[in-house]
Parts: C-alpha cells; structure tokens; sequence
C-alpha cells in the first residue's frame, strides 16, 4: 500500500526484527554504534538516511520526543514524533480512492470461529 517498502533488516541479539522502517523512498538503515543511550543487544539503536530530492521535501525532517503518544511511555522506548513538511504535489500519487475499509466490530466472529472449525485441514497434510 502507498508503494512502502519495509526497508529495515537490523536484527537484535535474538534474531529478531523489532523495528519496521517502511518508506517509498530510498532509505539505509543501519545500526548506530554511536548512540547517545547505552545500547542493548536486545533493543539496537538505528541509524536511518533518508535520501530525498530536494524538490519534494521544503524542509528537513524534524525528530523529537512525542509527549502525547496514545501509549504508554517508557524510558528505553521514548515515542516519536517525525514532522515532515512536504509539497502538495505529491501527494496526488497517493492511493487514497477505492480504498476498502473493513469493519472488524461488526464481524460475528462465533459465526466465522465455527466455520474455521468445519473446515477440513487434513488435506494441508499433504
């Protein structure tokens, strides 16, 4: 959707993937070994560039600590707030016309859980 691409691959010390770096531009993401935080093996610090055309974005991005997150806030994953200021031009190429939108509170989901039950698996032995 909106032509994203998650452009992250930095695993932590488990193999994981924690961080999602979606982006329709070109991006590196990379760890950042020179953090202001103690860095944890389990949580890495990212290094993200972004490479834009000057022509698209009338301002650099601005980072800071969002104080009003919907979340809650602790001290080792601080919310943030990424402002971007861009031209209007670009956005007439994002999708926002027939886009389906599902209502998942209206869903009978004793209805739906039943059929799932109904439903032959054996053949995905296979």
């Amino acid at each position: 959707m909106c032509n994203l691409k998650q452009r992250n691959t930095i695993t932590n010390a488990s193999g994981r993937l924690l961080d999602l770096v979606l982006s329709d531009v070109r991006c590196e993401v990379n760890e950042d070994l020179s953090a202001i935080v103690n860095i944890d093996a389990h949580h890495p610090a990212l290094l993200i560039d972004i490479t834009a055309k000057s022509a698209s974005i009338d301002n650099f991005p601005q980072v800071s600590e969002d104080l009003s997150a919907i979340v809650n806030i602790d001290a080792h994953h601080p919310a943030l707030l990424i402002d971007i200021t861009a031209k209007s031009a670009s956005i007439d190429n994002f999708p926002h016309k027939n886009v389906k939108h599902y209502n998942f509170r209206k869903c009978d989901f004793l209805s739906l859980y039943n059929s799932l039950l109904e439903v032959d698996w054996g053949v995905l032995d296979h």
